[in-house]
């Protein structure tokens, strides 16, 4: 009974690759509300606002913005997580930094940010201080890490 049980669970896919995490890929260019966001955050970046005096050049970069949705940490609101490009001066040889916004009240706020090499990453069941772990790739031969919440800030 117990082998039946067991090949009952593969044809159903229990434990499959695809329960091993949730694939998010960044859209570029934004969607209108990735973008409303972008706009509202960016906008008043501090890093933004010291390179980028003017606000129509301060602007520009977010044309070099990936962003997605994903609920990293299963509250039932979904963060905004924006993929820096080239623009931005953040990338170097691990990747380009990626931001996560977390909606507090009616503003989104900076919760962390890591670096991550492609234009994906994958959220995975684990979970640290409530929020789950995310499989990112880094360096010039995009080998995946960890990237773990801390309660305060990515690592």
């Amino acid at each position: 009974m117990g082998f039946a049980l067991l090949v009952w669970l593969c044809l159903l896919g229990v434990g499959s690759a695809e329960d091993s995490g949730h694939q998010v890929r960044f859209i570029k260019p934004l969607t209108p509300e990735l973008l409303q966001i972008a706009e509202a955050y960016y906008l008043n970046d501090p890093y933004l606002t010291k390179w980028y005096q003017d606000i129509e050049k301060r602007a520009i970069p977010l044309d070099d913005l990936g962003g997605a949705f994903a609920d990293i940490d299963d509250d039932g609101q979904p963060e905004a997580i924006f993929q820096e490009g080239q623009d931005f001066g953040t990338c170097g040889t691990v990747g380009c930094e990626v931001r996560v916004l977390k909606k507090v009240g009616n503003q989104w706020r900076l919760m962390g940010s890591f670096d991550d090499g492609i234009a994906d990453f994958t959220i995975l069941p684990e979970k640290d201080h409530g929020v789950h772990r995310i499989l990112s790739y880094s360096g010039h031969d995009n080998r995946a890490g960890t990237v773990i919440w801390d309660g305060r800030e990515f690592h």
